[in-house]
């Protein structure tokens, strides 16, 4: 499955990010939390959510505060490759949770906030990989 938010490009079956066409590497970890991020847009999702999916079936689970480090690496790492901190950004949402956010139309530093169906860039879309 491709997903694609502006020039955010997540292809599930390939397990691979791009963003403005440049290749973002991932761990599994971060890929996972960044696809369910660019799911749950523009809502987002709390962090036990996420822990939940990450560790859910493991015996011996680190502690929840590890979302937040995998949170950070994936805002540098955002950063890093669009080459602006504000772009892409994963924001804090009630204390508890974390969205994807990003910059609209491309304006510098305007980020996308409550009713976005203005703004096109703003609607996730999501679809199978062409077969060519």
């Amino acid at each position: 499955m491709r997903i694609q938010t502006s020039d955010l490009v997540l292809d599930t079956d390939a397990r691979s990010v791009e963003v403005g066409g440049v290749p973002l590497r991932l761990t599994r970890k971060e890929f996972r939390i960044l696809e369910l991020l660019t799911l749950n847009r523009p809502a987002g999702l709390g962090k036990q959510a996420i822990f939940d999916d990450l560790y859910g079936d493991t015996d011996d689970p680190p502690e929840i505060r590890i979302i937040d480090v995998f949170i950070a690496v994936l805002r540098k790492k955002l950063a890093n490759v669009s080459g602006r901190s504000d772009r892409h950004r994963i924001v804090a949402v009630d204390d508890a949770g974390v969205r994807l956010v990003e910059a609209r139309c491309g304006s510098v530093g305007t980020a996308i906030s409550g009713d976005n169906a203005a703004c096109p860039c703003a609607i996730a879309t999501i679809g199978r990989r062409s077969k060519s």
